[in-house]
């Protein structure tokens, strides 16, 4: 409830406790008794007045505590205290928060305080203090330089605080200064190590084709007897290139090769037929079929020597070929 409110509310109790009185009073009564009425009734309304006209200035503290700022103190009701908490940038209200009516804030001085919080949360260690009473703006802190200090003495002439400052730089000697710079540098250049060992090198085309061919070597593609059909130890083979080749993104040829034995022409068919036989099974277990072509070669390219009658295992194969996409 406001002053001007509960004085009105006092004028009208008086003013109905005045007639009542005047129309119970008894005039037979002494001098004396209507003086003592009087007199209690006069006490009464001085007794409110000085209650009501009573200024209690606020008062607070604010300390840095985990890189934050936290405000205890005095003030008239949790409504003020939010405003002081938001006019200030305090980041939290403490456990030591107290509300009494009459308590007046300063306003003004918030308003010149807080360029003066502003620095000191920038610059003052973890344990600093700031306490603001009635014998004015009081500062315990240890600050992270010399130049704060004077930019801290420099706001509180400039705004007219009038603070004492027990306060002091915390410089460290360069010797400390360096040995830090060389064990971070050196937790720096471990990590970097670790990740480097961490990182997987790069994968070139080379090396997957010469995985292929390696298991090419190992396990030859074969087919049942006159059939473009894979036999199930081949698919198998196949399968296993397939899952390597989805990794990558390259462009596939599949050739299929035979010896000499037999007619040119049917041989050049049964080795396109069994390279396009291939590129189906691979398909089928993943590989982008945009990426992928099969050729029949025939008996044209031979990596092996034929006996007399023309006949060669190492010639009758089927090579896959991998080529960089973008090159041609």
């Amino acid at each position: 409830m406001s002053l001007f409110k509960k004085i009105l509310y006092l004028l009208v109790i008086f003013l109905i406790l005045n007639v009542i009185t005047i129309y119970n009073f008894d005039y037979s009564s002494t001098n004396s008794n209507k003086e003592n009425i009087f007199s209690s009734m006069n006490k009464k309304i001085s007794s409110f007045f000085s209650k009501e006209s009573k200024n209690i200035p606020f008062n607070f503290s604010i300390e840095k505590s985990n890189d934050i700022l936290v405000l205890n103190g005095l003030f008239p009701n949790n409504n003020d205290l939010k405003i002081v908490l938001n006019s200030l940038g305090i980041d939290q209200e403490g456990n030591s928060i107290l509300f009494e009516d009459g308590v007046v804030i300063d306003y003004p001085f918030l308003e010149r305080v807080k360029p003066f919080i502003d620095k000191f949360k920038e610059e003052s260690i973890n344990g600093a203090k700031i306490i603001y009473n009635s014998e004015g703006l009081k500062v315990i802190a240890d600050m992270n330089s010399q130049e704060a200090i004077q930019e801290l003495e420099n706001i509180s002439l400039k705004n007219n605080l009038n603070a004492s400052l027990n306060i002091k730089a915390i410089v460290k000697d360069q010797e400390t200064i360096e040995k830090q710079i060389e064990e971070i540098k050196s937790i720096v250049e471990k990590d970097v190590s670790i990740n480097k060992t961490d990182i997987p090198e790069a994968v070139t085309i080379i090396d997957v084709q010469n995985k292929i061919n390696s298991i090419l070597k190992e396990n030859k593609i074969t087919f049942a007897r006159a059939s473009t059909n894979l036999t199930p130890e081949s698919i198998k083979i196949v399968e296993e290139i397939a899952n390597i080749l989805k990794g990558h993104d390259y462009y596939i040829e599949v050739g299929g090769h035979t010896d000499s034995k037999g007619n040119p022409n049917l041989n050049q068919q049964l080795s396109d037929k069994r390279a396009a036989s291939v590129k189906d099974v691979l398909i089928k277990f993943g590989v982008n079929k945009d990426s992928i072509k099969s050729f029949g070669y025939g008996n044209k390219f031979p990596i092996a020597q034929e006996d007399e009658l023309g006949l060669s295992e190492e010639n009758r194969r089927v090579e896959i070929l991998l080529k960089e996409k973008g090159v041609k």
